[in-house]
């Protein structure tokens, strides 16, 4: 006793009732749509509708349909759709990271046996630092472990073996042979992970030369402190024995001339004594002065 549009979803009753217009405007038509429609509950069902026009039938004359619920089905298209734009989302921003990511590469390896590996991902920074495309380096691998230094190889493949074993976090640093020769320092930092019964490494590579340009700077200027420091020390050593050298003149000579009996020309002998250890003393000074205002 109710009118079929009363149960209809209101977000689809216009489209509801051009369908079935169109239907009963054309002869025999069929067509079939997807609408929404409340339950007894009250709650609201996705229903697949296949409509018959048979108005012309004389024994009918009216709609023949076919009603098929499908909410179980549009769930799941739903989640699919919404699944699909999430990896879309993902990929959007791994490509938004790999091209910023301008000093390193990321990447995804597996192992196939002890000495073949095969890049399943790589970015595109690969070019720029191992001068080969993606799919080069998917097809052989050797194309980048080929250019790690052969000093660095075998630190490199131990820390991999140990954090194997336990499944950690793989890192370490070494040298790389760039495709015009050079060398660069690179930075690894890996997971391993079981896919399929084959172990792969999903990690980045950084390019580090500038830190460690930076750290040999370091290091250079540390020894060269170090070793300002043992000459400064080796300076005030020597400045106490050339100052304690006339001033134990100075003071001895000073105590020589305190002696009764002294004769004329002994006294003046001692002063003259005294007075020359005073200028030696007075240079040194001047000498550490003058040090001391060039280090300002």
């Amino acid at each position: 006793g109710e009118s079929t549009w009363d149960t209809v979803h209101p977000d689809d009753l216009k489209s509801a009732q051009k369908f079935v217009g169109e239907i009963v405007m054309k002869p025999h038509a069929t067509g079939t749509t997807e609408i929404r429609y409340k339950r007894k509950d009250g709650k609201y069902v996705w229903i697949e509708i296949t409509l018959v026009n048979l108005l012309s039938d004389p024994d009918i004359n009216g709609l023949l349909g076919n009603y098929h619920e499908i909410t179980e089905r549009k769930q799941v298209e739903k989640e699919l759709i919404e699944a699909k734009e999430k990896a879309e989302d993902s990929e959007r921003q791994l490509k938004l990271i790999n091209d910023n990511f301008v000093s390193g590469m990321i990447y995804q390896v597996a192992m196939l046996d002890e000495d073949k590996r095969q890049f399943n991902y790589i970015s595109e920074n690969v070019n720029k630092l191992y001068g080969c495309t993606v799919q080069e380096a998917k097809e052989n691998s050797n194309l980048i472990y080929g250019k790690l230094h052969p000093d660095d190889i075998n630190g490199l493949v131990e820390k991999e073996k140990e954090a194997l074993k336990k499944m950690s976090i793989f890192k370490t640093e070494c040298r790389v042979i760039n495709p015009d020769g050079s060398i660069r320092w690179a930075y690894y930092l890996s997971q391993p992970r079981i896919i399929k019964g084959i172990v792969c490494w999903d990690g980045i590579e950084v390019d580090i030369t500038e830190r460690k340009q930076i750290e040999l700077e370091l290091l250079k200027a540390k020894e060269k402190a170090e070793e300002s420091d043992q000459l400064k020390s080796a300076f005030l050593a020597n400045m106490s024995h050339e100052i304690r050298t006339p001033m134990n003149g100075i003071l001895g000579f000073a105590s020589l001339l305190k002696k009764p009996n002294l004769s004329g020309d002994e006294q003046k002998e001692y002063i003259k004594i005294i007075e020359k250890a005073g200028e030696r003393m007075l240079n040194i000074i001047n000498d550490i002065v003058n040090i001391s205002t060039i280090e300002s």
